[in-house]
Parts: structure tokens; C-alpha cells; sequence
């Protein structure tokens, strides 16, 4: 095999070809002869060397072995011929399980990181498709995709109870024009850590869009969910934000509906959108329940 230059592993220098052609047989039974050719395959699978052309070059030296013998003294001695090329076979497929072992194994090893790599890559698009890139917190096609599930949910089930609220930040604009953009985001960033501290894990928060979020409320009637954003809504008005060491006071409206057997995820959104606007037009820093607006 050509490729068996002064090429380094991390086993240490392989053998150089002619070496190699050298060493072939002698002291087989040796620690460093089979390290030699632990080497071997280890320098070809890092070369990427088809494992056919690997395989050929050693039937290949077999074959000019084999004629050597045969055109050599030793062939005037059948017997001793024919022993010699025995042993040479054996010493040759000894040769070609060596490198193979080594072979195989940094083979192995390296689609196994690969396959890693590519899990990996799969998890982190995962993540990235659930959760929203600028605060963290669930994607609106991730929420959407569990809304789709409840009212089933309901109907199969009546004593489970949902609840939507869409939570709104009253003025945001204002924060974006006075202070940048920057600082408009870390608040976002900083409003969703303060929601996800305060609610259950088996509640799901997500973003909606802009200064717009959605949480949905598990395993609550329509009174406790109510009571839950509420004191949301009063933890953000009680609360001043250190942004970029601005304290910066905002306050957040609420929309809330209580998800029935038949609600379609489009009308639900709908209906916690009025009362959000309900909300909005009633002065803001408030929260109005679907319930309470005819709906």
C-alpha cells in the first residue's frame, strides 16, 4: 500500500513502507509487531482509504510473495515450498486482521461521532423550533400545536379545565422609542423570566408575536386561572426593571378564555383577543375575561 509513509499517529510513527516489506514476519510474536500494524489501520481509516483498495494491496502483496517463493531456490523443494507459502499466507491474513481491528474501529468510532453530531444537530433545531429565538420561552408554533390538542382534550375528558390568556405590554413602543431597541428586548427577556418564575410547570408560556404572549393554563377551573394572571399582571405593575441599569416601570394588560370542548384553536384565539382589547380600551393594567364580555 502506497499509503504507508512516515505518516504519525497518535500511536506514534508507523512504519515506513519499505520497513514495513522488511519486518514482514520477523518477530510476529512480539508486542511491537502487532503494534505496527495496529498503526496501519489506524493511518489508513484517518486517510478515509476505501476499504477495497486496502484489501487489494494486501492480496496484491500476497500474490508477489507467493510468486517470490516460487520463483526462488525454495521451489526446487516442493515441501519446503509449500510450507513456506502456507506460513507466508498466514502471516499475510495475520497482517490484514490487524489492520482491519484498527481500521474498523476508528471507523466505527468516527460514524458514532457523526451520529452523535448528527443527534446532536437534530436536538439543537429541536430546541430552536420550540423555543423562541429572542427570550427563550415557547414558540408560537410550538403553543399552537399543544392549543390544537385541548378542546379533544375536554371533550374526552370533562374534568380537565384550560384556560387561555394572552398578555399584552401596555405602551412597549415607548420603551423602544425612549431607550433603543436593545434595551426594549433585554425587557422582554427580563418580563419572561419574571412570568415563568411565577407560573406551574405544568403550564405552558409562549410568545405570540412582538410584545404579545400567550399562556395556557393547565389543570385550573376559569376563577383560579383568572386569579392566577392577575397576580401576574400585579407582579409586573409592583415591579421596577434594572435594564442595562435603567430601572424601567411597564405594565402588561390581559385577555383570558376558558377552553370548551368546542373551540376551534383560531376561535379561542379570537375570543382571548377581544378581552384582550377589552383590556387595552379600558385603560390598560387590567385584565378582562371572555366571560365577562358576552363571549
Amino acid at each position: 500500500s502506497n499509503s504507508l509513509g512516515p505518516e504519525q499517529t497518535h500511536c506514534g510513527p508507523a512504519l515506513q513502507q519499505a520497513e514495513y516489506i522488511a519486518s514482514f514476519g520477523v518477530d510476529f510474536d512480539t508486542p511491537k509487531y502487532f503494534e505496527d500494524r495496529l498503526r496501519i489501520g489506524l493511518i489508513h481509516a484517518r486517510i478515509e482509504l476505501p476499504v477495497h483498495l486496502y484489501l487489494g494491496a494486501y492480496s496484491k502483496m500476497q500474490t508477489l510473495l507467493q510468486q517470490a517463493i516460487f520463483n526462488s531456490s525454495l521451489s526446487e523443494n516442493s515441501e519446503m515450498a509449500a510450507k513456506c507459502f502456507g506460513t507466508t499466507t498466514k502471516i499475510i491474513l495475520l497482517d490484514v486482521s490487524l489492520a482491519l481491528d484498527s481500521y474498523t474501529h476508528k471507523a466505527v468510532n468516527r460514524l458514532t461521532e457523526s451520529v452523535h453530531n448528527l443527534e446532536s444537530a437534530k436536538d439543537n433545531l429541536a430546541n430552536q423550533l420550540m423555543h423562541d429565538g429572542l427570550t427563550g420561552v415557547l414558540s408560537l408554533a410550538y403553543i399552537l400545536d399543544v392549543l390544537k390538542k385541548k378542546p379533544a382534550q375536554t371533550k374526552r375528558n370533562p374534568d380537565l379545565t384550560f384556560s387561555l390568556a394572552m398578555l399584552d405590554i401596555d405602551s412597549f413602543k415607548q420603551i423602544n422609542d425612549t431607550y433603543g431597541h436593545q434595551v426594549g428586548d433585554d425587557a422582554l427577556r427580563q418580563f419572561c423570566e419574571a412570568i415563568q418564575s411565577n407560573i406551574r410547570e405544568q403550564d405552558y408560556f409562549g410568545r405570540y408575536g412582538g410584545e404579545e404572549f400567550l399562556l395556557l393554563i393547565n389543570d385550573s377551573d376559569a376563577s383560579a386561572a383568572y386569579h392566577l394572571v392577575e397576580r401576574l399582571r400585579m407582579l409586573t405593575h409592583d415591579r421596577k426593571f434594572m435594564i442595562q441599569d435603567i430601572p424601567i416601570h411597564f405594565t402588561v394588560s390581559i385577555g383570558i378564555s376558558h377552553v370548551t370542548p368546542k373551540d376551534k384553536v383560531g376561535t379561542l384565539i379570537q375570543r382571548t383577543d377581544r378581552a384582550l382589547y377589552r383590556a387595552k380600551a379600558s385603560g390598560r393594567n387590567r385584565t378582562e375575561s371572555a366571560l365577562n364580555i358576552g363571549d
